[in-house]
């Protein structure tokens, strides 16, 4: 008889801005996914950061590591948050530092010095917008950019990010019964776009019509965008694109 796989306990409470996850168990291939989606859950909340409390965690085979570096490299470009690992034990840590995620994660020895490592990332503004799933929320979704990159005072972005989220907002409308819920943030020298929606199914590039006619769909945001992504949610999913600045 095969032995039941027991999922992670995960627990998670904020601390100064920063979500610290706390999982109890053991990191394998049968508790990895699980892992993933929930660092990734927290990210798009868009905390100061994600530090996660080594302690309880059991990690018989370094390769279930991985999922730290997948992590790491899928938020770091939206929604631009760190991911940290808390490891008070000073074995576990060396070996930490010691395997590949070492060289993509942060590794502290405490909430003091994790803290103090993401105090220098750069401040963010951030504004959201729930919209109507009409056909006038598109229009919204432009005034709402225009209006938002005035007030930011990067009047140059306003068009480019206006035509990305007009895309975003008509593709959840078109093809998915869901109100899109529309958020922008600034943070260094880059603006994000991002709308998520109650649709499990990823976001496809669809491409031109023919080769008289303008791209269609995200293939617009592809050329607008310095880089995006379709990042699913307990919900549904989000799809966000960023915009580089100057």
């Amino acid at each position: 008889m095969m032995a039941a796989v027991l999922p992670l306990r995960i627990r998670a409470r904020e601390h100064r801005g920063a979500v610290l996850v706390h999982p109890v168990g053991v990191l394998d291939v049968s508790t990895y996914a699980q892992l993933r989606d929930t660092l990734i859950k927290y990210a798009i909340e868009e905390p100061a950061a994600v530090i996660v409390d080594m302690s309880e965690l059991a990690v018989p085979s370094a390769y279930s590591l991985a999922v730290f570096s997948a992590v790491s490299t899928q938020v770091e470009e939206w929604p631009g948050v760190p991911l940290l690992l808390l490891s008070p034990d000073g074995a576990q840590r060396a070996r930490l530092l010691a395997s590949p995620v070492g060289r993509f994660v942060p590794v502290v020895p405490d909430l003091d010095v994790a803290m103090h490592a993401i105090g220098s990332t750069p401040q963010r503004r951030r504004s959201r917008l729930r919209l109507p799933a009409t056909p006038d929320c598109s229009a919204l979704a432009r005034q709402f950019v225009h209006q938002l990159c005035s007030r930011w005072d990067i009047p140059a972005a306003a068009e480019d990010a206006a035509a990305i989220a007009t895309e975003l907002v008509e593709n959840v409308v078109q093809h998915t019964f869901s109100a899109p819920d529309l958020r922008l943030e600034l943070r260094a020298d880059m603006l994000s776009v991002a709308v998520s929606d109650q649709d499990r199914h990823p976001a496809v590039l669809r491409e031109a019509v023919s080769h008289a006619a303008p791209s269609a769909g995200l293939a617009i945001v592809t050329a607008l965008a310095r880089t995006w992504g379709s990042t699913p949610t307990p919900n549904g999913k989000i799809v966000w694109a960023v915009l580089p600045l100057g």
